[in-house]
């Protein structure tokens, strides 16, 4: 018996002598003796311990024939599946300058080629759209938005194509908000667009001190005033980047927003309009 290999293992901060194991594939998490776990590692666990730790998933008699189950798995609901989902990076580039980000190293002013975005198109409508397949994109960046161009003509397409097949495609933006305005949901949305993910890191103090514009101004009134703007229009889904600094801030966010008018009832009535 070996450890799964879709295990993520880390220190437990309050017990120095235990071990926090994360199952990947069972989204388990168990909290394990330094001593147990040096056992697992070493080969010699036996009795209760293995065969619990077996029963849970974390151990596994063959790494190869669970790396072959976890493909099948995947492969076998990819054919099963009706529609066609993808991630498309446009950019990386954006009008924000957040502390944290990971793109930090290899952002600038690249962009999607048009030959790309041909070959995108070209792919999703023969691979998929003409074997019936439904299509849902997700433009992400840097900030998407940044490439409007290149969203309305490869949604615009993919449209036209969904028409002429018989099949469904939509859209959807990983943002960081300050474009989404009112005026521009409404020119997308009959391009295809249904929703928006958007970030606020907290109220305003807290968000713009993680999130300023590249200028070096905060961004969080902008983000706001859009939301408020567009709650009714499209699904949102608004996200934050929690620290120990500043999660006991993010009550605030909510009378923010409540104060503005973003309220479960908006939401809920944009979405029963897609029911």
């Amino acid at each position: 018996m070996r450890l799964s290999r879709y295990l993520k293992i880390y220190p437990c901060p309050d017990q120095p002598d235990q071990s926090l194991l994360y199952s990947t594939k069972r989204s388990a998490l168990l909290q394990l003796p330094e001593a147990t776990l040096q056992a697992v590692l070493d080969g010699t666990v036996a009795g209760a311990d293995r065969d619990a730790l077996a029963r849970l998933g974390f151990l596994v008699p063959d790494a190869e024939a669970e790396r072959l189950e976890m493909r099948d798995i995947f492969v076998n609901a990819n054919k099963s599946r009706r529609q066609f989902n993808a991630v498309v990076v446009l950019n990386l580039d954006c009008n924000l300058a957040c502390g944290y980000c990971y793109e930090d190293n290899f952002r600038g002013n690249f962009y999607m080629s048009s030959d790309t975005a041909e070959l995108l198109v070209e792919t999703v409508i023969s691979g998929h759209m003409e074997k019936g397949h439904d299509a849902l994109l997700s433009f992400y960046g840097g900030e998407p938005l940044l490439g409007i161009g290149l969203i309305k003509d490869i949604a615009g397409r993919l449209l036209a194509a969904a028409a002429r097949t018989g099949t469904k495609f939509s859209f959807s933006l990983v943002t960081n908000g300050t474009l989404l305005t009112r005026e521009l949901v409404q020119e997308l949305k009959p391009l295809g667009l249904t929703g928006a993910k958007v970030t606020l890191d907290g109220p305003r103090e807290t968000h713009d001190a993680s999130r300023p514009f590249a200028s070096g101004s905060g961004s969080f009134d902008a983000i706001l005033d859009n939301v408020a703007q567009i709650c009714d229009l499209i699904r949102l889904n608004l996200g934050g980047n929690f620290t120990r600094e500043n999660y006991r801030s993010f009550p605030a966010l909510l009378d923010c927003l409540a104060a503005r008018g973003v309220t479960p009832t908006r939401w809920l009535k944009c979405n029963s309009r897609r029911l």
